[in-house]
């Protein structure tokens, strides 16, 4: 009982502080437009270069430096909008930097870590499906609060990677929930798999807006990506047995 008491405190306090933020700050909505803008032009510049000879690493480079730039300009505004409840142009100028050295050696960690991932499924013989399956799910699971573990909490790409996984021992079912039920209301409407919450937000704004659904997704989007910041502020700044205490304070 004391389970899905906290539960409801836990989803009913998101969905408030949520909705309000959202209501708050809907022109988020408006900076997918950009995000799709720049992301289909630099990725056809990119694919120019690519197919030039000696040209093809400087172009993964720079594309990895503008998903980097784009990723942390996001998770800035995301940060501003949880902890203040709005952000500004000057955010939206700052934010292209503000996590892109944390934001890079994540991604740089979790290269090594998909090549090292790569290695063990190529010599474990006839393993390796059952192997990649699992390793992917852990990840999938491990990994989901990830973002807002970057930008809520000051710890190095390392230090990040491993709280991710540490939150969720603690809070795999009130995080899981809202996030499959976000995920299947958003692939019914659009066909989209978020598996990367990180930068398949900035890959997938373009392609929605060529299908004719992207105002409709990129506000789900963006309140989903909202109310997981709530969501994962108040997870990992209480416990359950504080959260039902406070509750029984306030009745």
């Amino acid at each position: 009982m004391d389970f899905l008491k906290d539960m409801k405190i836990v989803h009913l306090e998101a969905f408030k502080k949520s909705f309000k933020s959202f209501k708050s700050n809907w022109q988020i909505v408006l900076i997918g437009f950009l995000y799709s803008f720049l992301y289909s032009k630099v990725f056809r510049i990119m694919g120019e270069l690519f197919l030039l000879k000696g040209l093809r690493i400087i172009a993964g480079l720079l594309l990895a430096i503008v998903m980097t730039s784009l990723t942390s300009n996001y998770l800035f505004l995301l940060s501003n909008i949880i902890r203040y409840d709005k952000f500004t142009l000057e955010n939206f100028k700052e934010g292209f930097k503000f996590y892109f050295r944390k934001v890079y050696s994540v991604f740089f960690v979790t290269w090594i870590a998909r090549l090292l991932i790569g290695y063990i499924g190529n010599n474990v013989g006839p393993y390796s499906e059952a192997f990649y399956t699992v390793v992917s799910i852990l990840i999938f699971i491990g990994l989901n609060p990830l973002p807002e573990t970057i930008y809520q909490k000051y710890y190095s790409a390392y230090e990040s990677i491993a709280y991710s996984f540490e939150f969720m021992k603690g809070n795999w079912f009130n995080w899981l929930l809202p996030n499959i039920i976000f995920g299947l209301i958003l692939y019914k409407l659009s066909g989209v798999v978020l598996s990367n919450v990180i930068t398949k937000k900035i890959e997938y704004n373009f392609f929605i807006f060529q299908q004719g659904h992207f105002i409709l997704n990129q506000i789900l989007i963006s309140y989903i990506m909202i109310y997981r910041g709530h969501l994962f502020n108040i997870l990992s700044n209480s416990t359950r047995r504080k959260r039902l205490y406070m509750q029984k304070l306030n009745d």
